[in-house]
């Protein structure tokens, strides 16, 4: 097992020979618990692409308005899996239904190619009332590339 000790996720630990290794711990946003956790294959992902990932934890704040802002974007195409999310779940009004979600979890993925998901903000009503998730997925340039609705 080694351990690399990282001034945000703290000590990371992985099996080289394992083909997964996840970090787990948990956040704050508004006072809310948000469960992290962070997927790698093999050893531990160098310092650099540690310190990147890192970003999604000491800015939570500013990528949860990032998502909530794509979110906004999302019910207005035409194909809008925010608009199937809110209509699975009868809401009318789009402004108290963006209020009412909450984010649950935030998964980061190292070791990602260029383009490829860096990050995952799932969102939920109630994660007691429904198994269905918005998730906002980030690019490791920090841009939303994709929203989907999942379960």
């Amino acid at each position: 097992m080694e351990t690399v000790v990282h001034e945000v996720f703290g000590a990371v630990e992985c099996d080289s020979a394992s083909e997964l290794n996840v970090w787990e711990s948990q956040g704050d946003l508004a006072g809310r618990r948000i469960e992290l956790d962070m997927s790698f294959d093999g050893a531990v992902p160098p310092v650099a692409e540690l310190d990147a990932l890192a970003r999604y934890v000491t800015d939570l704040a500013v990528f949860d308005e990032t998502a909530r802002a794509a979110m906004r974007a999302d019910l207005a195409e035409e194909e809008s899996a925010v608009r199937d999310y809110l209509e699975h779940h009868d809401f009318v009004d789009e402004d108290a239904f963006l209020a009412e979600l909450r984010l649950s979890r935030v998964g980061l993925y190292a070791g990602q190619e260029t383009g490829e998901c860096q990050a995952v903000f799932d969102y939920t009503i109630d994660t007691q009332e429904t198994q269905y998730l918005v998730v906002v997925k980030f690019d490791d340039e920090a841009a939303v590339f994709e929203i989907c609705m999942e379960s």
